[in-house]
């Protein structure tokens, strides 16, 4: 009477009831005793791996986040270090007696021939390219450098831009002694900016042999 019903082939031991004269003879089924531990256990492992999986989840979509956070990073840095030579280049060309529009095709068309001869073609050159095909099928040069700034999306080609179109406006004739002041500016952020670059390059190194060290 103090038996729980068994239906598992005579002989064999359940892993729930723990009773082997309880099991019926000839017939394979399912224990109703059960066991709690066990089944508290079961519930446990189950949480477990759905915590697990919610985590990896979450860490997955952080890495993801933060790769598209660096390579932005990556892609404004490469601008601004190209920001001086592109100014001093435009400022050149402008004393030379080019028309801005003249400067920057002849500036875009130098960029161009360098990637052809196996210089990447990186952010920059690209946003170059798109404001010389532009001003050859007839935008305004207005809308042009406003697109050519949205596209870079740094601070300094906004900056230069706003002269521009200044200059476009109110026709000042001072544009090439502010460019050469620009420029000037340009090359010692360019310097402070490599330098910052250097630094954090150094750690990155650093911090494995660090780590190697403590292990």
């Amino acid at each position: 009477g103090g038996y729980q019903l068994c239906l598992l082939p005579a002989g064999r031991l359940c892993p729930e009831c723990l009773d082997r004269t309880a099991c019926v003879s000839g017939t394979d089924g399912f224990c109703p005793a059960g066991n709690p531990q066990r089944s508290e256990e079961k519930e446990y492992l189950v949480l477990k791996i759905l915590l697990l999986e919610i985590v990896a989840v979450v860490v997955i979509q952080i890495a993801i986040k933060q790769k598209k956070e660096d390579e932005e990073k990556q892609r404004k840095q490469e601008i601004e270090l190209s920001y001086s030579e592109v100014v001093g280049q435009l400022t050149i060309l402008l004393q030379a007696g080019m028309t801005p529009r003249q400067a920057w095709s002849k500036i875009a068309n130098q960029t161009m021939e360098k990637t052809r001869t196996g210089k990447t073609q990186g952010p920059m050159e690209e946003a170059l390219f798109h404001l010389n095909q532009m001003l050859k099928d007839g935008e305004k040069e207005r809308v042009a450098y406003e697109r050519f700034a949205k596209e870079l999306d740094v601070v300094c080609y906004r900056r230069l831009v706003r002269v521009l179109i200044g200059n476009l406006e109110k026709g000042t004739g001072d544009i090439c002694a502010y460019l050469e002041e620009e420029s000037q500016k340009a090359y010692e952020e360019r310097i402070l900016l490599a330098k910052k670059l250097g630094e954090e390059a150094s750690t990155r190194m650093l911090l494995p042999l660090m780590l190697m060290m403590l292990l």
